[in-house]
């Protein structure tokens, strides 16, 4: 009996059954991370709808809330007011403009020039509350005022630097001057930056955007097509007689 019981003290407790190791307590907090991402995701996407078809000055919190089904506790948890779903817009726009500006472009004078035409023109469409309501938003968000301002800063230094480009490899005039060149970078801003609010108020009634793009294309064609080599601007006439400009 006793070496029985002595045998029992050496070998010590029985040991407890193993099971399958509990979840991370980490886990849960992933998932919910996920879902907060998803939320506000949705937010800025219905925000950015409902900003192009009424415009930012007639869309509150409580709009973009009841749109998507939530309460407005639960959009301030992502967002404290209206300012920050521009601002995270925004981000998103200033995204789709520096691809826009750094995808590699090759061919000659017709398919550079729509590269960035059409391209622009497309942005307009798909963030025109931007361009429409750029004045009250940068007056209401120095923040955002200052980042738009870098873009236009951005996007007028690539385009002249593209133009000088065209330059070197013979589809922009040799005798055209830098300075020249910088003029026309800011002329096709300027014409791009206020053409949408004109196309919109010369058909109030039957807009269509696809037609304005196209429209747009044409105006900033015709900005380029005096700096022009001969064939460079002869491919650019015959590419207007395809479209009907």
């Amino acid at each position: 009996m006793k070496d029985s019981a002595a045998k029992c003290r050496a070998a010590g407790p029985p040991e407890p059954e193993r099971s399958e190791p509990p979840e991370p307590p980490c886990a849960p907090a992933r998932r919910g991370t996920a879902r907060s991402g998803r939320t506000r995701d949705a937010i800025v996407d219905l925000a950015i709808g409902l900003f192009n078809a009424r415009g930012t000055s007639a869309v509150t919190t409580n709009h973009i809330a009841a749109e998507l089904g939530i309460s407005p506790g639960n959009l301030y948890y992502h967002f404290r007011n209206k300012e920050e779903i521009v601002r995270a817009a925004y981000g998103r726009f200033g995204e789709e403009c520096r691809a826009l500006l750094e995808t590699p472009v090759t061919g000659g004078a017709v398919e550079i020039f729509r590269h960035y035409t059409a391209g622009t023109f497309d942005l307009m469409l798909r963030w025109r509350f931007f361009y429409e309501d750029m004045a009250e938003l940068c007056r209401r968000d120095p923040d955002l005022a200052g980042d738009m301002a870098d873009l236009q800063r951005r996007f007028v230094a690539h385009l002249a630097e593209t133009l000088c480009r065209l330059r070197r490899t013979g589809i922009v005039s040799e005798g055209v001057a830098d300075l020249d060149l910088r003029l026309l970078a800011d002329n096709i801003w300027l014409v791009s930056r206020g053409f949408w609010e004109f196309a919109r108020n010369g058909a109030p009634e039957g807009f269509r955007p696809e037609e304005a793009i196209r429209d747009g294309v044409r105006h900033i064609f015709a900005l380029a097509r005096p700096c022009l080599t001969p064939p460079a601007r002869q491919a650019l006439d015959r590419s207007l007689a395809r479209d009907g400009g």
